[in-house]
């Protein structure tokens, strides 16, 4: 129903969350979300680093992003 927040993830990734009020300094080579695609969209500062693994009948956002993201999808199985 769209409850997932990816801009946490986002805001985590590029450093703006604190925790115990300290920032997280640490730049991850990649980001990898396995997700079903259906949520607000985000544009990550650095799209290139992120990989969506989307579910089988997952919104296609991610695949249509501009600029571009790396997307695939995951078949589970169900229909």
């Amino acid at each position: 129903g769209g409850g997932t927040s990816f801009q946490a993830v986002v805001d985590y990734v590029e450093g703006r969350t604190e925790v115990n009020g300290r920032r997280f300094e640490e730049r991850p080579d990649a980001v990898v979300v396995l997700t079903d695609g259906h949520a607000p969209h985000v544009t990550p500062a650095e799209p290139d680093k992120w990989i969506w693994l989307i579910t089988e009948g997952g919104d296609d956002w991610p695949d249509a992003h501009n600029p571009p993201m790396a997307c695939h999808r995951v078949f589970t199985g169900e229909k």
